[in-house]
């Protein structure tokens, strides 16, 4: 279908069709409406309208009706489902292999599954649902309830003679998508992920592509993937989505809580911690799917590098954020600070100390031996010192005051009586003391090489 001016379709121009195939597309950027139109779009490319002989008012009719049964929920909207259904879109294109792989009835279930794998979420999740007996929990037996229901209401949309895309299907063809969406949709209950990455490594063990079940498998994974991929996406993209999903959560717990229901802490508007969440949703969920998935399909590895990429942000404002607290907590003793001005030496490389220096106000410089050599930059928040603390051998830097700057200096012993019932706060700080000396030793490592080959070049 060509686009005219006064075609909806005409902001699609060959840049965006491009973006569309990356993780670097910015979905912020485009209308609800427009993002019909681009998964319509991502429908006639596929080649699926003319293998299917889906016709474009009926395609154009499911999209907005599916649209329309997304709630204005923070995250679980159709913006959500957009982007899910964008980035297998991403999958298919940057893996060779999918199109070996899987046949092209595969490709359009797969793309259903993410269309419809959230309609009609009001916020709430299943553990609400099955603890307020709910009649969604009810109707599915505690079972997979939000998921149960996704799939049901996207059949009966698909029931809809104005919205049936698959209509022209054979009555095989028919329950084969069907099979295919339902499992799917199914597989993105998280109370089911650890279960079904056992399976899926197993399957990728010995990955047969003609084998039905492993394609199934396959198809699950690259769903499920694309379900938890904002990570991949550009920090600025995906930083939205983090505060969005929390918004859902407390509004949640505040019910939960007037409810009486069980509250889950990472839920709980006084317990839960954004960055720390991001940091082990990241570790222990999200980037290990997708290292499996890259086992089989390769090409995601780059994918994955984005995941580093924001999951080294997310451990920077975390690690920012416990200074912080951690300063607080120190400032209740009361110590006065001292004050340094710009060019200062506050510690120096070599001596030995058990004194640790929370930066109240300033910012002061990370320096190799050499004084001139420059290898960080801290801020007001941070701390340092805990490496001769902690582990009793001398300063392994030199720190010195880039402008004025006012310093609590306390001896390791006061530190731990401070800290005591803190013992998350003394791990953070232990923590840092192993990650600064990891930093060292390849510099140090890094130093001796380069001595290494000035000395062969010489010779």
């Amino acid at each position: 279908m060509a686009a005219t001016s006064d075609d909806p379709r005409a902001f699609i121009t060959d840049e965006v069709k491009e973006s569309l195939t990356t993780p670097d597309f910015d979905m912020w950027h485009y209308s609800r409406e427009q993002c019909v139109y681009l998964i319509e779009y991502m429908f006639r490319e596929q080649g699926f309208v003319e293998a299917f002989q889906i016709e474009e008012e009926i395609l154009e009719t499911f999209l907005h009706t599916v649209r329309h049964n997304y709630h204005e929920t923070p995250f679980h909207n159709f913006h959500h489902c957009f982007c899910v259904t964008q980035m297998l879109y991403c999958i298919i294109h940057a893996c060779d292999e999918v199109e070996f792989f899987l046949t092209p009835l595969e490709r359009l279930s797969v793309m259903v599954a993410t269309i419809i794998h959230d309609l009609d979420h009001r916020g709430l999740n299943n553990n609400y649902h099955i603890n307020s007996r709910s009649d969604l929990a009810i109707n599915y037996n505690d079972q997979s309830v939000l998921e149960n229901h996704h799939c049901a209401t996207g059949f009966r949309i698909l029931q809809r003679p104005r919205c049936n895309i698959l209509q022209h299907l054979s009555l095989e063809d028919y329950k084969f998508v069907r099979k295919t969406v339902i499992a799917c949709v199914l597989s993105t209950d998280m109370g089911k992920h650890f279960s079904q990455r056992s399976q899926w490594r197993a399957v990728v063990a010995e990955f047969n592509p003609e084998d039905a079940t492993h394609r199934e498998w396959l198809c699950r994974m690259m769903v499920c993937c694309s379900d938890i991929s904002n990570e991949v996406r550009p920090w600025w993209v995906s930083r939205p989505w983090a505060t969005n999903l929390m918004e859902e959560f407390f509004a949640q717990s505040d019910r939960e809580k007037i409810e009486g229901l069980p509250v889950m802490s990472f839920m709980d508007r006084d317990q839960a911690q954004l960055e720390a969440g991001q940091v082990g949703f990241i570790e222990n969920i999200l980037r290990p799917l997708w290292q499996e998935a890259a086992e089989l399909l390769p090409e995601l590895q780059p994918f994955i590098e984005r995941i580093n990429e924001n999951l080294a942000h997310w451990v920077m404002f975390m690690q920012h954020k416990r200074s912080q607290i951690l300063l607080h907590v120190v400032e209740e003793s009361h110590k006065p600070g001292i004050s340094f001005n710009a060019g200062d030496v506050i510690v120096r490389m070599g001596e030995i100390s058990s004194k640790m220096y929370f930066l109240r106000a300033g910012t002061v410089e990370v320096r190799a031996e050499d004084m001139t050599t420059v290898w960080d930059t801290m801020g007001q928040g941070a701390f340092f010192g805990e490496v001769g603390a902690f582990k009793g051998i001398p300063r392994t830097a030199n720190i010195v005051a880039k402008t004025q700057c006012e310093i609590l200096v306390v001896g390791r012993d006061d530190v731990l009586e401070l800290l005591d019932g803190y013992p998350n706060h003394v791990r953070f700080i232990e923590d840092i003391c192993t990650e600064r000396l990891e930093k060292h030793a390849k510099r140090q490592e890094a130093a001796e090489l380069a001595e290494h080959d000035l000395i062969e070049f010489a010779g």
